[in-house]
């Protein structure tokens, strides 16, 4: 381990020495690479969806997209928080911490992954109701839903590899492993639509290269020596190590999971006008608008390695970190609103036909500068480990949310289900960028 980390990775050398905007490209390019990769297949699923099953299958996305929420919440509060953690002791140079956390993380991760898995099998009734899943829908969800709990620890622990390398700064081998998920899955999903083996076979198609890049990234771990079973001579203190995790975690995994209680109720809302329509053409476009959303994600999860590492080296320079990048993530934004603009009619197109005109999307999409400032605000709190503060903030951006549907949905009617994106993000990137760089919260963190 320490010979990987001193002789193979440059990267702390030059945050060390201020090059931040230079780590920042080495680290942002594959990051916001491996999560358009990976997103690129949920709209081409939607394409396949909406090409061999109609609105139904399309509309089913739309309703299992809280669902896959909720385990993108699971996923992150193991995985940012282990990413973090690892991050502070890299840059202490606690070494022994360092090769403990990882194994503490995968073993624990996958035990809990079983559990949950069968505690969300066994309520899924209950789950599809709170989705708002119409009875025309239910059987397609419910068998989607079912097989992707059953492969739930390997889920869990595919986003966990990619936060313990990412702390390592090793995002161009997250990058190749999101390849090797979106080619499998890109070959296959086609393959058992034709077959007729429906929402499940997709659900197993996920699954299965879900534990395919688990193998590899594992191989990867076990073979550089950095994954033993050492830890388990005392329990107490891996134990202690991964409540740390999931306490650095709750501050993702709350702010999804809050997300998720919020947009349910956006759902119900759009059920109360009975049209499948309304919720394919929600499902499309929320569909798109996440993929240009990942951009802004990755690069947060760029961002949040520099700024845990700094926690742990020199706090003040997490403050210059932050302001640095702030300014790459506007930026970044605004190309990718601009990209959107020029290829919306193809994209428009391979997505879903006959839906609401295209300035709607554009608007949503105009919202990535501003939420894309929000997420980095919020990250870089929780790298700080400030993390009651970041799940406050997170409570007041739902709270908002939900105002903001109210009156926009009062206003305009359904079509104000399209504005929420826009008038939410510009109130809360105001609000926590305030509240940031505060001189107060500067010297808090």
């Amino acid at each position: 381990m320490e010979d990987f980390y001193n002789k193979k990775n440059y990267v702390f050398e030059q945050m060390r020495s201020g090059k931040i905007g230079k780590v920042m490209i080495k680290f942002a390019i594959p990051s916001v690479l491996s999560l358009l990769v990976g997103d690129f297949y949920n709209i081409s699923n939607t394409h396949y969806l909406n090409y061999y099953t109609g609105h139904t299958g399309v509309a089913t996305l739309a309703i299992t997209g809280n669902f896959f929420m909720l385990l993108i919440a699971l996923s992150y509060l193991f995985s940012t928080g282990t990413q973090i953690l690892l991050s502070i002791y890299l840059g202490r140079s606690e070494m022994k911490n360092v090769k403990n956390l990882i194994s503490i993380s995968v073993v624990f991760t996958f035990v809990l992954g079983i559990v949950l898995g069968a505690v969300l099998y066994k309520i899924i009734p209950t789950l599809l109701y709170l989705f708002a899943a119409p009875q025309a829908l239910f059987s397609m969800t419910q068998s989607y839903i079912a097989v992707t709990l059953i492969g739930l620890p390997f889920i869990l622990v595919y986003f966990l590899f990619f936060g313990i390398f990412s702390s390592f700064g090793k995002f161009n081998l997250t990058l190749c492993m999101s390849i090797i998920f979106c080619i499998g899955n890109l070959f296959f999903v086609p393959i058992v639509l034709i077959n007729g083996y429906g929402m499940a076979g997709v659900a197993w198609v996920n699954v299965i290269a879900s534990i395919c890049v688990d193998i590899i990234l594992f191989s990867v771990l076990v073979f550089s020596k950095k994954f033993t079973f050492c830890f388990l001579k005392d329990m107490q203190f891996a134990l202690i190590e991964f409540f740390k995790v999931m306490y650095i975690g709750l501050a993702y995994f709350l702010p999804f999971f809050t997300k998720i209680i919020a947009m349910t109720l956006v759902l119900q809302w759009m059920k109360s006008y009975n049209s499948v329509w309304l919720l394919a053409s929600w499902g499309a476009y929320f569909r798109f608008y996440m993929f240009a959303y990942m951009v802004m994600v990755g690069m947060r999860q760029a961002a949040m390695p520099i700024f845990a590492y700094f926690k742990g080296y020199d706090r003040e320079k997490a403050m210059v970190a932050y302001e640095t990048i702030v300014k790459w993530v506007g930026n970044v934004a605004m190309i990718t609103w601009i990209m959107v603009l020029i290829f919306i009619d193809p994209i428009m197109k391979f997505q879903l036909d006959n839906i609401y005109g295209k300035h709607i999307l554009l608007i949503m999409c105009l919202a990535l500068p501003f939420a894309g400032i929000e997420t980095l605000s919020l990250g870089y709190l929780q790298t700080q480990l400030s993390i009651k503060l970041t799940i406050l903030l997170d409570l007041l951006d739902k709270v908002v949310l939900i105002l903001v549907t109210v009156i926009l949905v009062q206003l305009f009617g359904q079509n104000g289900f399209y504005y929420i994106f826009i008038v939410t993000s510009i109130i809360m990137c105001i609000v926590i960028y305030k509240i940031v760089t505060h001189k107060r919260v500067k010297r808090y963190n």
